[in-house]
């Protein structure tokens, strides 16, 4: 037997039953198996009673294949189980129980010796009880009062109840005369202890729920809104289960109190609208790539551009659309997105050109409507646009619609916001194309106190917890990850050194624009613009008032006004008040001689000596 897998997404990461890392499935995804429908989440919560729910989170609701198969063997036996125990009280109900339940002749010795030993300590009451026993039809009302108290026992005390019942018809099947209930024995009776648990009132026996009041539940549901308590701290708080907020979590604050059928009535028009607006995304993206020459692009990270069907990367944008073009010749028509939420596509739209009449379209909104209009291709304009469009035509990174000019492809993906800004934040008007990113952007507006699992730090988002997290106690503060390799490094300087030397890649090169100087990396540049070209002088001498670019620098320039000499010469024990100064004092210890005049023979230990020689001697030179 093989599992059908037919459009469903597998992700690499941490399993959340045995927290094991590998290539998972989502929980709360409808998979098939042997022709059946399986919902891990639901399987879960039925089989073990769990109060689990589905997270906003892709990467937190994952289960690895073991589980899937362990889970399956748990619910299978669950249902045999649950099936037997359905066939043996039926058939005590239809008097069968002589043939299922064994009689004491038919046993061996060995097991009426147990059998004896466990009824020992009741022997010495057996006889006086029979001699009160009385199977009259008047004893009837008090026959009904003694199984009311074996029905109460089988409500309350469950499988206990049920077992202790069996037992007692067993024996009666031996005994049929049974004791009254008035000579049952007691706790207080010469210290003979009871065989059923002392009676509850009939208003206590049935508390098997937490009890609690709209208004708790309408309290519950504005502190966990507002972002004062999780739904953790709200369900022991005010003693409702956590399911049950989770689910009046997803309705809308007004009717999340509601009756039922408005309830019903809301969420299956509110499903019925996602489905159609996901169909018409899907028609929209599958016209568009079978009729033009546009591709997918899954995104840009590791060594380059990823394929949206595989696991080829390249740094060449033209490589990526050949390749999509000859090896996903019959998969361009898929696509993966399976929820509203997640609806956002990237498309290389480089010579955009239609298959049907060859004609070249500078812009994908007017190829939208060229299908439309010229070739009567059923294009929904009705919903809003989650298709971006990117162009690769020039080395530098353009923006398809107003030439924009970037320096990475992150950049310039967050500035498609602005020209598809279907989705907007209500704290501080960030907009976004997709639900998912402003879902996930409104946790940082959330205030409230949340502590590291692993440290006693305390921060004020769940945002900022979750980055300290997974920065400093899962990776060790290294979150730049190889592109070729699983190596990770502190910063991207490391990184490119890495690639550069283990896997022999070309050092890349960033070049000023204001004075053609090339740097190795992008933080180099940055630094030199601000520091030469912009005169950033963020630092400030309160002595004098003087401008600094780093701290280091005025550091050293306060020394001039405090006098500290904190570094010391280990040859002639100078003081001296920087680092450069003491090293630059330590090469007159050395024997090598450093540096010469070019206008006379003589020859200086440090630069400051050649400088001050040149000028003093060679002065009308110089």
């Amino acid at each position: 037997m093989s599992e059908v897998k037919n459009e469903i997404a597998t992700y690499f990461g941490r399993c959340k039953c045995c927290l094991s890392y590998g290539y998972l499935k989502n929980m709360w995804t409808e998979h098939q198996f042997e022709g059946e429908s399986e919902v891990y989440g639901e399987m879960l919560v039925d089989c073990f009673a769990l109060t689990w729910d589905s997270s906003e989170s892709i990467d937190q609701d994952q289960i690895c294949e073991q589980c899937v198969n362990r889970l399956r063997d748990a619910c299978d036996f669950k249902k045999i189980v649950l099936t037997s125990q359905e066939d043996f009280y039926r058939q005590l109900g239809d008097g069968d129980d002589k043939d299922t339940i064994p009689k004491l002749e038919d046993c061996d010795e060995e097991y009426l010796m147990v059998y004896k030993e466990a009824d020992s300590d009741t022997a010495d009451t057996a006889d006086t009880d029979t001699a009160d026993m009385d199977v009259s039809v008047n004893d009837a009302s008090a026959c009904d009062e003694e199984y009311e108290d074996v029905e109460y026992l089988e409500d309350e005390v469950g499988g206990d109840a049920k077992e202790a019942l069996v037992a007692t018809s067993s024996t009666q099947a031996q005994k049929p005369k049974r004791r009254r209930k008035a000579d049952t024995p007691t706790d207080s009776d010469d210290g003979v202890k009871r065989k059923w648990p002392k009676r509850l009132p009939k208003n206590e026996r049935f508390k098997t729920y937490k009890q609690y009041t709209e208004e708790n539940l309408r309290q519950c549901l504005e502190a966990v809104r507002s972002g004062e308590i999780t739904p953790n701290d709200a369900a022991r708080k005010y003693n409702i289960p956590k399911k049950t907020i989770c689910a009046k979590m997803r309705l809308e604050p007004t009717d999340a109190l509601g009756t039922k059928n408005t309830t019903e009535t809301s969420l299956h028009q509110l499903q019925n609208n996602e489905r159609t607006i996901l169909k018409k995304y899907k028609d929209n993206v599958r016209l568009i790539i079978t009729n033009s020459n546009a591709t997918p692009i899954k995104g840009r990270w590791g060594i380059g551009y990823g394929c949206l069907y595989c696991e080829y990367h390249t740094q060449i944008p033209a490589e990526l659309k050949e390749h999509t073009t000859k090896i996903h010749k019959n998969d361009t028509g898929k696509n993966k997105v399976k929820s509203v939420a997640d609806m956002i596509i990237k498309l290389d739209i480089t010579d955009l050109k239609c298959k049907l009449c060859a004609k070249e379209i500078n812009n994908l909104q007017d190829f939208m409507q060229h299908l439309h209009l010229i070739h009567k291709l059923p294009i929904n304009f009705d919903i809003n646009n989650h298709i971006v469009p990117f162009k690769f035509k020039t080395e530098q990174l353009l923006c398809a619609l107003c030439d924009k000019p970037f320096s990475h492809f992150k950049h310039l993906t967050e500035h498609m916001t602005d020209h598809y800004p279907n989705y907007k934040c209500d704290e501080c008007s960030r907009q976004f194309i997709n639900l998912r990113s402003q879902k996930i952007h409104s946790f940082r507006h959330r205030i409230g106190t949340f502590k590291c699992m692993h440290c006693p730090k305390i921060f004020n988002t769940r945002i900022k917890v979750k980055e300290h997290e997974r920065v400093i106690h899962q990776n060790g503060s290294k979150t730049r990850k190889c592109g070729y390799c699983d190596e990770k490094f502190m910063d991207s300087v490391q990184r490119t050194n890495h690639e550069v030397k283990v896997h022999g890649i070309q050092m890349p090169k960033f070049e000023c624009k204001a004075c053609g100087k090339s740097f190795d990396s992008q933080r180099s540049l940055n630094n030199h613009v601000n520091h030469f070209h912009l005169l950033l002088r963020p630092h400030i001498c309160p002595e004098c008032g003087k401008g600094f670019y780093k701290k280091n620098e005025l550091k050293r320039h306060s020394v001039k006004h405090t006098g500290l000499r904190e570094f010391q010469c280990k040859v002639c024990f100078k003081w001296y008040g920087s680092k450069r100064s003491l090293t630059a004092h330590s090469k007159l210890h050395e024997d090598r001689i450093v540096l010469a005049c070019e206008y006379c023979p003589k020859t200086f230990k440090n630069k400051n000596g050649l400088v001050h020689h040149i000028r003093s001697q060679h002065g009308n030179i110089y």
